[in-house]
């Protein structure tokens, strides 16, 4: 039987224990996440890494020793190194592209073809005021309702139209040729 479903014995058997067990809903799709990760970094040291890193830019193994000097937080360097990873997109993965395609698909239902715009600017700021509902105001199911400012410590930085972000306090500016002459 299960070689006429094209699927091994093993996985035919669990599901049959799962329909004995749960009937219809024990044949649904089930997440492969575990349910809880007790090895995971809590969410406020990674943060507190993520800080520093911007404050300091040291690498992986002088901030796991500024954390444990300043914060008394003990990271081995290779977490330090996990939490501050630039993560790039692969090209056609959905595991890793799904969230950009999520949003483009939500820019293209709640803010592009929601109406016809008579100029370039009136769509740019309604662009922009999408934005800033989008990431302060928008209930998001990934996150328990909350919007997704919330899981950006210490950031309730909105886009205004025409006018250049503010530089951040805490970030060292760009050095020119005059500082060193």
């Amino acid at each position: 039987m299960a070689a006429e479903a094209g699927i091994s014995r093993r996985c035919l058997a669990k599901w049959y224990a799962r329909w004995r067990a749960q009937g219809e809903n024990g044949l649904l799709d089930h997440s492969s996440r575990p349910a809880t990760s007790p090895a995971r970094t809590p969410e406020d040291t990674a943060d507190l890494v993520e800080a520093l890193r911007r404050q300091t830019k040291h690498g992986p193994a002088p901030l796991a020793s500024d954390l444990q000097r300043l914060h008394g937080v003990t990271l081995a360097p290779a977490t330090v190194h996990r939490i501050t990873k630039h993560k790039r997109t692969r090209p056609y993965a959905p595991r890793t592209n799904g969230k950009v395609k999520r949003y483009s698909g939500t820019l293209s239902r709640e803010w592009a073809y929601v109406r016809d715009y008579t100029t370039e600017r009136e769509r740019r700021v309604a662009l922009m005021e999408f934005a800033n509902y989008y990431n302060h105001e928008r209930p998001h199911a990934a996150l328990g309702g909350r919007p997704s400012i919330g899981r950006t410590a210490g950031s309730d930085y909105r886009i205004v139209f025409d006018q250049p972000p503010e530089p951040l306090a805490d970030i060292p500016q760009q050095l020119t040729f005059e500082d060193f002459a």
